[in-house]
């Protein structure tokens, strides 16, 4: 199993990150992928439902904890690896607040032989979606 844990500063209230964490439809600005919707009806809670297309492949995510302005924790039902983890936005200063992106990933089959070898990769590409988000958030370009 891989673990990692990253964090970044956004010159933005909580107020103001939090938003794109609960809205599945940005999560491609800053996540990556081609395409996410909201298998569930409403806005994001516990047991809510998702799917995302990535790079990697086609996911079904469902929320296992929920905090409004505050954090979101999921789990994969379905794709190319077992993941959980967490998002969670924290107060910093008056006008920022630090994302903490932290999980645990599992691969399925041969490539768990990778899993070793595979932390430093996992930590980089989490680390790049929250530098992603930080850009988007703040309104700057993304490239």
């Amino acid at each position: 199993m891989i673990n990692y844990s990253v964090d970044i500063t956004i010159d933005r209230p909580a107020a103001d990150v939090f938003p794109y964490l609960a809205d599945v439809s940005q999560h491609p600005a800053w996540m990556g992928g081609t395409y996410a919707a909201p298998i569930s009806e409403g806005s994001m809670r516990v047991g809510y439902r998702y799917r995302q297309s990535t790079d990697e492949g086609d996911w079904e995510f469902e929320i296992t904890e929920f905090e409004a302005g505050r954090l979101f924790s999921a789990r994969t039902i379905t794709g190319p690896v077992d993941w959980t983890g967490t998002f969670e936005v924290l107060p910093n200063e008056p006008q920022d607040s630090r994302v903490v992106s932290r999980g645990s990933i599992r691969l399925l089959g041969i490539r768990r032989l990778l899993e070793p070898f595979a932390g430093g990769e996992v930590r980089k590409s989490e680390l790049g979606e929250l530098v992603r988000l930080k850009a988007l958030v703040e309104g700057d370009a993304v490239q």
